[in-house]
């Protein structure tokens, strides 16, 4: 099923319990999940005893010979932590070379879609059955796959015997699933038309096959239908209704067979507290009634459970009883669910009114309880441990903390080894949450040990999860092999013992690691099947943390609607029910997105609040980041001085942290400010500052970035010149060269060539450029061949002559011609989008488009997403169509053709453009009627985007539109909303620009007084940000309103202005405003 993350998807609000709940701090006053009724439980002391079994052969087999030593859990002198653990003992699968591949692996099973493959046969069975779908489809679809999986089987065996002899006794085939996990389903899916004998059939037969292969989690599977067959031979009709209304709770959450051993256990615990099925009964029945109104499914099916199993024990079904004794034993064999802590299971499944007591006051009335009361230890330890997760909900760190010390005290000296695991645990999230990522890996790891020598399944994953977060917390991107290998292991014991929860919280680290790795399309595919298992078992956390990082994975592809999207539906529930840094951390993620989808403000309102929370946890480092993105935003609105001021501040914390790459990069963002502030000085010093970092820090990428703006500074000085830029560029090819780096020296080159490029020297460029091409292309990188391509164009295209738009062409050709040959698909790819470009510029769009249709398949051959949008982001775009063509048929023909490739890949952006690309056209052929549906339709998109630009934009040109056609009061209306929407975006140069429009609209009216006021507020904008054209372009309408006016004093003012105004133009070089000013 795909992953729906709708806020409207009903999610239970409980809290999980501290072991399967997020790493780091649970949400801050998020209510405890306990109910109230556990508190007998805990006074009679009877939560573990309720639901062990006889002890049996197979029982004796799988538990340890002997109690290992508990040395591992003694912490060192003068210490509070466990004895370090090295990580390659509790996880020597980090050593493992082909973790990558595992991972990958994973994300293509994920999406298999072969019907003739038994395994995904039984995912569309599992599907079907959750779904609700027809029972005589889904009875036709598991015999089918029941006949493939025996044939399968039977196949493999025969073939397994050739191979072993051919390969000396080892065999390589793929081992199919078991026909008992057909005959599990097969015994559902005639439980879901109660055809009892059918299923008692199938569940019997699939036990037999799993007790003959020795597969004790098959056993479990079978058994859990034969439980269920058994709910529904109950004599009553009334306790046959509720028998009927678990089992239907039960298939529509998809509950597994240790996911209803849980349930089990609690509700034999329950019956045990209170003494008499009758008052275990009517107590169920009062939160069933409770349950049934409230949001969560998973406390409904608890009670319905304990009613079910009270009715059992009331009609004596002895067979029934004993089914149940049998598989709760044999799940308890297999550490699928807690053999002396099942507490912690039961507060995932609390009844609405559970949960409106509040988490500490519940927590802490238990615990006072226990200890008036005198109980044993067990459960004084079990409820300083609750207390400890309220603390640590409500984000009391440090007596959490003490909570879970004086617990683990408690659990050591009684023996309780699971209990010292669980703590351990707890204690692994609080320090996440300290952000002590250390410290966490050192718990995490002691549980992982202890875990394992109890042959505890349930524990190890959990602990396998806290490891890999800890890993992750730690931030150290060479610790990505490490979290692969936990999160991997993680993954393989959640799916061993039908743990969804686990399994998700698995695969939502894959999802961070693949993310982080910028393998976006990986994470996407991981992520989409961690978010239905989320949805499954109503983790609203798991939801909105995994939504917050695959909005790193939509932004690498380009996709920064869904980014944003992604983010807002992860802060709408964190808002809600998340901690502190989990909602700033979702802040933080929507500012790059908003940064992104071109909505500077936005972006920066979201940082602002991001910034406040982590300087309130004094998180350093993501205070750090989230000023970087302040940076940018500020820098593409423009706001040059706020980027100064930020930009000095986060330089004086990076030099206070010794963090010298964080210093380079904010360096790097000042020497842009100060360019565009026209202040070549500070911008040289600043950037040759940034570029000696990058030297010593040996990062030869940030070198060579550097190199091109210190040579940009330098262009920009007067002082200096391009003499000086160019000889900068040959110092860094040379330094390259001599430490027999070519990929840099090339690199370099492409900055000589941009220099001589800054100089018009445009052959020269272009033959630099192809110099580096070579170089490149002989090293086998391709990005970098296509980057150097591209730049040769960008030569060729500059030149005043007409022959410089062929020469493009042509070199573009014999690359193209040159990847071919190499059978370079990469290449083909990026060359035909470069090729498209040309076409462009040459004004041909209609074979522009024709190019991406070309090129849109190959990055479909490569799975190469974010090449395909980057593809269709650079050729159409508004500048496909070039001013003057409107008119023509082919400008038609080219945006029909586009339009069609965007409903292809479902680029929104891009139909946008088309369409307002399209009222341009109709509005050249004289079709204002049609020209403003378009307009219309463009505006729905960019709406439904949430791109608040370009709908200012479609407002703006609508303004133009009526002015010319002298339909000025509706060309008011829109310029004054135009001149709003920039004006709210904080966009000072298209602000300008409407302002324009408004100017030319009042004058138009005779409405002078006002034309000069907007044209006074025009300049103060554009001389605000040091836009030289757009205040020659205000001074040449101040020149229009005079003359609209009339009058000598007119005419003088006219002239004076016309001389400013040409004075610009000339400065930067405009011929065509120089003839405006001039006429």
């Amino acid at each position: 099923r795909p992953f729906a993350a709708s806020p409207s998807r009903a999610m239970t609000t409980a809290a999980d319990s501290a072991l399967a709940a997020m790493p780091g701090p649970p949400p801050k006053g998020k209510p405890f999940t306990a109910n109230p009724a556990l508190r007998m439980i805990l006074l009679q002391s009877q939560m573990a005893e309720a639901v062990k079994g006889p002890p049996s052969s197979e029982v004796a087999s799988a538990a340890p010979a002997a109690r290992p030593p508990m040395d591992v859990l003694i912490p060192e002198a003068g210490s509070t932590l466990p004895a370090n653990i090295p990580l390659e003992e509790v996880l020597p699968e980090v050593s493992s070379p082909d973790l990558d591949d595992k991972v990958a692996a994973v994300a293509v099973d994920l999406q298999c879609q072969d019907e003739s493959d038994p395994r995904v046969q039984l995912r569309r069975v599992a599907a079907s059955q959750q779904l609700g779908g027809p029972m005589e489809e889904q009875l036709q679809l598991v015999t089918s796959t029941l006949s493939s999986l025996r044939a399968a089987n039977d196949n493999s065996g025969v073939e397994k015997s050739r191979e072993a002899e051919a390969l000396g006794g080892q065999s390589s085939s793929q081992q199919w699933p078991s026909p008992a996990l057909a005959l599990c389903a097969l015994g559902e899916a005639h439980l879901g038309v109660e055809s009892l004998k059918e299923a008692l059939a199938a569940a019997t037969e699939a036990l037999e096959i799993a007790r003959a292969s020795s597969d004790r989690s098959m056993e479990a599977a079978a058994l859990y239908v034969l439980v269920k067959v058994h709910f529904l031979g109950l004599r009553s009709e009334g306790a046959l209704q509720f028998a009927r209304e678990a089992l239907e709770t039960s298939r529509e959450l998809g509950v597994t067979w240790s996911e209803a051993a849980s349930l089990l256990s609690i509700a034999e615990a329950r019956l045990a507290s209170a003494g008499s099925t009758g008052v275990a009964m009517a107590a169920a029945k009062a939160k069933v009634e409770v349950a049934r109104d409230g949001e969560s499914r998973w406390a409904l099916l608890a009670e319905l459970l304990i009613v079910v199993r009270a009715v059992l024990a009331d009609e004596d079904r002895r067979d029934a009883l004993q089914v149940i004794r049998d598989f709760l034993r044999v799940v308890h064999d297999l550490g699928a669910t807690w053999r002396e802590t099942t507490l912690h299971d039961v507060g995932r499944f609390a009844t609405q009114d559970a949960l409106e007591e509040g988490s500490l006051a519940v927590a802490s009335s238990m615990l006072a309880d226990i200890r008036t009361a005198g109980c044993d230890e067990k459960a004084e330890a079990s409820a300083l441990l609750m207390v400890a997760h309220a603390r640590l909900s409500s984000e009391d760190l440090d007596a959490a903390m003490a909570g879970i010390r004086e617990a683990s005290v408690v659990f050591q000296r009684l023996g309780l080894r699971e209990g010292i695991g669980v703590a351990w645990i707890l204690s692994t999230d609080v320090h996440i949450a300290q952000q002590r990522p250390d410290d966490a890996l050192r718990t995490a790891s002691a549980a992982l040990k202890l875990f394992r020598e109890l042959r505890h399944s349930k524990g190890e994953g959990l602990a396998l999860l806290r490891v890999a977060f800890a890993l992750l917390a730690q931030r150290q991107a060479a610790r990505g092999a490490a979290v692969r290998a936990a999160a991997l292991r993680a993954l393989t014991v959640a799916r061993g013992i039908a743990d969804r929860r686990c399994e998700a919280f698995a695969l939502y680290a894959l999802v961070r690691v693949s993310a982080e790795a910028h393998m976006p399309e990986q994470a996407l595919k991981l992520g989409s099947e961690a978010g239905r298992l989320f949805c499954d078992v109503e983790e609203r956390l798991g939801v909105a943390a995994l939504l917050t990082a695959l909005c790193g994975a939509h932004l690498e592809l380009f996709s920064a609607e869904a980014a944003v999207s992604a983010a807002q539906d992860a802060l709408s529930t964190l808002r809600e029910v998340g901690d502190r840094m989990s909602r700033a951390l979702a802040l933080q993620s929507l500012a790059q997105a908003h940064f992104a989808n071109d909505s500077p403000d936005e972006a920066l309102q979201a940082a602002a609040e991001a910034l406040e929370i982590f300087r309130e946890l004094e998180d350093s480092k993501s205070e750090d980041a989230t000023l970087m993105t302040v940076l940018k935003a500020n820098l593409a609105k423009g706001s040059l001085d706020a980027v100064v001021q930020t930009g000095e501040r986060a330089r004086r914390r990076a030099t206070a942290s010794g963090d010298r790459h964080q210093e380079a990069v904010v360096l790097r963002i000042l020497a842009k400010a100060y360019l565009g502030k026209q202040m070549s000085e500070q911008a040289l010093s600043t950037a040759r500052e940034a570029l000696q970092i990058f030297k010593e820090l040996g990062d030869k990428a940030g070198e060579s970035a550097m190199v091109q703006m210190v040579i940009n500074a330098e262009m920009a000085d007067e002082k200096i010149g391009p003499s000086k830029a160019l000889e900068t560029a040959r110092e860094a090819v040379q330094r390259f060269k001599d430490e027999g780096d070519r990929e840099n020296e090339a690199k370099a080159l492409q900055t000589v060539a941009k220099t001589h490029l800054a100089k018009k020297e445009h052959h020269r460029a272009a033959r630099v450029a192809k110099d580096a091409q070579s170089i490149l292309s002989k090293l086998g990188d391709t990005s970098g061949e296509i980057a150097m391509l591209q730049t040769a164009v960008d030569a060729h295209l500059s030149r005043p002559d007409r022959e410089g738009p062929e020469d493009a062409l042509q070199i573009v050709l014999d690359a193209l011609s040159a990847f071919r040959d190499r059978d370079n698909i990469q290449g083909e790819a990026r060359g035909l989008q470069v090729l498209a470009m040309v076409y462009v510029a040459k004004k041909e769009p209609e074979a522009a488009v024709r190019v991406v249709q070309d090129a849109v398949p190959l990055f479909r051959e490569l799975c190469d997403k974010k090449g395909e949008m980057e593809l269709l982001q650079s050729v159409i775009n508004g500048n496909l169509v070039k001013e003057g063509m409107e008119s023509s048929d082919e400008a038609l023909r080219a945006v029909k053709i586009a339009l069609m490739l965007c409903n292809q890949s479902d680029y929104k952006q891009g139909q946008a453009a088309m369409l307002l690309t399209t009222f341009k056209i109709l509005l050249a052929r004289e079709k204002p009627e049609r020209a403003m549906q378009a307009a219309d339709e463009a505006l729905k998109i960019f709406k439904d985007l949430g791109d608040s630009h370009g709908e200012a934009e479609v407002v703006h040109m609508t303004a133009k539109a009526y002015l010319a056609r002298e339909e000025n009061k509706k060309a008011l209306q829109a310029a004054q909303q135009a001149v709003a929407l920039f004006r709210k975006l904080g966009d000072k140069k298209y602000e300008r620009a409407a302002l324009q429009t408004l100017t030319a609209t009042q004058s138009a009216r005779g409405e002078h007084t006002l034309a000069f006021e907007a044209c006074e507020e025009a300049l103060a904008l554009a001389r605000g940000v040091s836009d030289l054209e757009g205040e020659a372009k205000m001074l040449q309408e101040v020149c229009k309103t005079h003359l609209a006016k009339g009058g000598r004093e007119a005419a003088d003012s006219t002239t004076r202005i016309a001389k400013e105004s040409l004075a610009l133009f000339q400065k930067i070089g405009d011929r065509s405003g120089e003839g405006a000013a001039w006429h």
